[in-house]
C-alpha cells in the first residue's frame, strides 16, 4: 500500500510540489498561531504586572519568588474551587 502510494508520488513530481507547499503553509499557520498566544501570554503577564504595582503588593524580583507566587495562586485558586464545589453540592442537596 504504501509502495503504491510512494511509486505514484514518483511518477508524479507535481505532487511533490503541492504537498512542499501545503507542508510550508501548515507549518507556517502553527508558528503563526504560537506567535499569537505568546502576544497574549506577554501582554497578560504586563498586565498582571501593572495590577501588582497599582495595588502596591510585591513584584517578584526573580525566578523562584514567581514560582512561589504562582503556586500560592494556584493554591488559593484551588481552594476557592473546592469550596464552590462543596456550596453547590450543599445547594443541589438542599433541594432534594
Amino acid at each position: 500500500m504504501i509502495d503504491n502510494i510512494l511509486l505514484y508520488l514518483n511518477n508524479n513530481p507535481i505532487l511533490w510540489v503541492i504537498l512542499g507547499i501545503l507542508a510550508v503553509l501548515i507549518i507556517f499557520s502553527i508558528i503563526k498561531k504560537m506567535f499569537k498566544l505568546l502576544i497574549i501570554v506577554a501582554i497578560l503577564f504586563i498586565v498582571y504586572v501593572g495590577y501588582l504595582a497599582i495595588s502596591g503588593k510585591k513584584i517578584p524580583s526573580n525566578l523562584d519568588e514567581w514560582k512561589q507566587h504562582g503556586t500560592e495562586l494556584l493554591e488559593k485558586g484551588k481552594q476557592t474551587g473546592q469550596d464552590l464545589i462543596e456550596k453547590g453540592k450543599k445547594e443541589l442537596n438542599k433541594g432534594d
